[in-house]
């Protein structure tokens, strides 16, 4: 019965996990953002996410690497400090446990709060850690999707 109920425990943190990450960045609750993951968790981020409504990323700038909490926090006080009102939302929400460790994937619609006319669809391809506190992102990576071009504006 224990190991049943630890199985539920898991997969409701594990499950809340991506709409936590969503409020917060609705929130731009920068400390809750960095919080989710953990101390040596990793962000990696195409170079367009950075551009939303003003210019296309260069051709030659590659995905964005974060890691560990206080480049995460760096990142994200960046982001919010050059105007990106993101709306994100999230569903199909997968993952699978082995042990500590979960892998999974959800998808996330995001939208922006200063400029109606981005709108993007968004893959996280999500590795989460058991820690002392409760599960946390140990890695997140972002694929876009722009449904103005339907074509993927990042590579994994």
């Amino acid at each position: 019965m224990l190991d049943e109920l630890q199985k539920l425990w898991d997969f409701q943190h594990i499950q809340a996990l991506p709409q936590r990450y969503c409020d917060a960045i609705i929130r731009k609750d920068i400390a809750a953002l960095a919080a989710l993951f953990t101390a040596d968790g990793e962000f990696i981020v195409p170079a367009a996410a950075f551009y939303v409504g003003n210019t296309q990323a260069p051709a030659s700038e590659g995905d964005r690497r974060y890691a560990g909490r206080k480049a995460l926090l760096d990142m994200y006080e960046e982001s919010f400090r050059g105007g990106i009102s993101p709306l994100p939302s999230v569903s199909n929400i997968v993952f699978e446990v082995q042990g500590d460790v979960a892998f999974g994937r959800c998808l996330s619609t995001i939208r922006y709060a200063n400029n109606k006319a981005a709108y993007f669809l968004a893959f996280y391809d999500d590795a989460y850690a058991r820690t002392t506190v409760g599960w946390k992102f140990s890695k997140r990576a972002v694929r876009l999707l722009s449904f103005d071009s339907k074509q993927e504006t990042a590579e994994r």
